[in-house]
């Protein structure tokens, strides 16, 4: 009797450390999930700033090619005015006083 006892009490302290065990197995089980949760709002607030600064850049470009354009501009204006200049140099030359 006092085997079958032993071995009741065995199961019981068993079935008390089993649901221990699933109950921190449970837990952890949880806290990965939140840390999941956590990672893919991270990786949704990465996507969206990676998507502001490819914007962003397009953006710069954009403008950096309009830059270029009134540069290559400004260059041909000056290169006439310099040709310009010259020639009413050559004119203005020809008058003494």
């Amino acid at each position: 009797m006092s085997s079958s006892k032993d071995r009741a009490q065995s199961s019981v302290d068993h079935a008390a450390r089993t649901g221990e065990s699933l109950r921190e197995i449970t837990q952890k089980v949880e806290s990965i999930t939140a840390m999941n949760s956590q990672i893919a709002q991270a990786t949704d607030q990465q996507e969206t700033s990676a998507n502001t600064i490819r914007t962003d850049v397009g953006s710069m470009r954009e403008h950096s090619e309009g830059a270029l354009e009134s540069v290559r501009q400004v260059d041909e204006a000056a290169g006439a005015l310099s040709e310009v200049s010259a020639v009413l140099k050559r004119v203005t030359g020809q008058f003494r006083v």
